[in-house]
């Protein structure tokens, strides 16, 4: 049997749908993927569409992964297979599994929560309406519950073999080469050593899926030798990868212990710089982050979310203020070897100005370095958000106020703007001028018309300081400028 694997995802990660190709071509099947990168905001153009097609003809099945925001594109690449092809198309990914009922008016199968099991019991049983274990159809009433796969270790490793493989290049889906993939990916190979996570915080997918399985909540994660036997391999295989990354809410529930074996195994057969997401304040440790220090950590995620006590408990995120700045204090004692990336939800229609105010100055004060990325609070169903959004008349149609909200869109607000030039200070290693942001977040000046020069007077400053560094620090004065982001450049006048 040929399945074609198609990513509507802007990069070309998309860790579930690789796996899931190469569970199936351990059994046996022919595979290809198309990658169609592009931004959920932006709709496919007819000619990609048409290629697509082109490209899926003679398979036997078709798979789709999506998550809420790329609603539209999936439905539009569906659409065009189903009416050019008439190939069966199942639907994978969070979205479907909190909404498998809305996403049967367009697929014909809809896989439900962890899929490699699953799928090759569609595989085997393709057409014959029969209920399947974690499988919905269209027409099949019968619903069987599949848990998900126990044992990470047997599941094999994802699909990285470029043949077969096409990308969206210039309005094109083109053959993936090595030089490509190493292109949209910066040189990362990304990996996921764990599923599963204890925590329900009431703006994460998670909630929905601790109820639907109660096995999510105990962290399955692969061995640590198992883990660095498959990055050995996949950089091996491919030969384009420089980094690593591991896309995982609990690595640091490791013991210290485990953590050793791995930092000890990833020294001596990786030695590539690594990247850590999904670490709480909780789970930061000493010990640990000078183990993975040593291994080769050179950046860690972290969510802080808010600082104001109130929006903590409403979001159901168990950490004290001082535990934040002990762990931020902590990470910056690293600086020169480990850059923490922190994360900030902004937008809460729930939450009062002064409490964003307590969270900006509480981030000023905060030891640098460190990156800070934003978050516009997005409804996403199976959410806790979202069932109170609905509830409160937040959200009249799904589509148009939840799939296709960009949740690095942010209202216009006077404090938004200052969360932002607080990015660009985090940004430049520069320390923010704790006084200042106290005065410009303060609730008079917030009141004043006037208000919104003080943004503008804190990029200014920071755009003088930029300029002043580089004229000092240059040689000859031919010091070429730091590298910037896309967004924000200390030229800009």
């Amino acid at each position: 049997m040929k399945i074609t694997f198609i990513s509507p995802f802007p990069d070309v990660y998309s860790y579930g749908l690789r796996s899931l190709s190469g569970v199936a071509k351990d059994a046996g099947h022919e595979t290809q993927m198309l990658f169609m990168t592009q931004q959920f905001t932006e709709p496919y153009s007819q000619s990609v569409l048409d290629r697509m097609v082109e490209l899926t003809k003679g398979s036997d099945l078709v798979g789709v992964t999506l998550m809420s925001n790329f609603w539209d594109n999936s439905v539009a690449i569906t659409r065009a297979i189903k009416e050019k092809l008439g190939i069966p198309v199942v639907w994978g990914g969070i979205h479907p599994t909190i909404r498998p009922d809305e996403c049967l008016e367009h697929a014909d199968y809809v896989a439900v929560g962890e899929a490699e099991v699953s799928f090759v019991g569609l595989l085997e049983n393709l057409g014959n309406g029969k209920p399947l274990p974690g499988i919905r159809q269209k027409g099949v009433d019968e619903v069987l519950r599949a848990a998900p796969p126990e044992d990470l270790n047997l599941i094999p490793l994802p699909d990285f073999d470029l043949e077969n493989h096409f990308v969206l290049e210039n309005n094109d889906l083109i053959p993936m080469t090595p030089e490509i993939l190493r292109d949209r990916t910066d040189g990362i190979y990304l990996t996921i050593p764990s599923r599963g996570c204890p925590f329900d915080c009431t703006y994460c997918c998670n909630v929905f899926l601790n109820q639907e399985f109660p096995e999510n909540r105990s962290v399955r994660r692969k061995t640590m030798p198992n883990l660095v036997t498959e990055v050995e391999t996949i950089l091996n295989r491919v030969g384009v990868f420089d980094k690593v990354k591991f896309d995982d809410d609990a690595f640091f529930f490791l013991s210290i212990e485990e953590m050793k074996i791995f930092a000890e195994e990833y020294k001596r057969r990786i030695h590539l710089p690594l990247s850590i997401t999904g670490v709480t304040p909780s789970t930061v440790r000493r010990d640990k982050i000078e183990t993975l220090v040593d291994a080769g950590l050179v950046e860690i995620r972290m969510g802080i979310e808010t600082a104001a006590k109130e929006m903590r408990m409403e979001y159901k995120r168990p950490q004290t203020e001082r535990k934040v700045i002990n762990s931020a204090t902590l990470l910056a004692e690293f600086g020169d070897r480990l850059t923490p990336y922190y994360d900030l939800i902004i937008d809460n229609p729930w939450e009062s100005e002064e409490s964003e105010a307590e969270t900006l100055r509480f981030m000023a004060r905060l030891p640098k370095p460190y990156e800070l990325i934003l978050y516009s609070l997005t409804f996403y169903p199976g959410t806790d958000v979202y069932d109170q959004a609905l509830e409160e008349g937040l959200i009249e149609d799904d589509v148009e106020d939840v799939y296709r909200k960009y949740y690095h869109n942010f209202r216009p607000t006077y404090l938004n703007e200052l969360f932002k030039v607080l990015t660009h200070y985090a940004h430049w290693r520069e320390d923010a001028p704790v006084g200042w942001f106290d005065f410009a977040s303060h609730p008079i000046v917030r009141k004043m018309p006037g208000k919104w020069i003080l943004p503008k007077l804190l990029l200014a400053r920071l755009r003088w300081i930029l300029r002043l560094r580089r004229y000092l620090n240059r040689p000859n004065r031919t010091l070429a400028p730091p590298s910037q982001p896309a967004s924000w450049s200390p030229q800009t006048t």
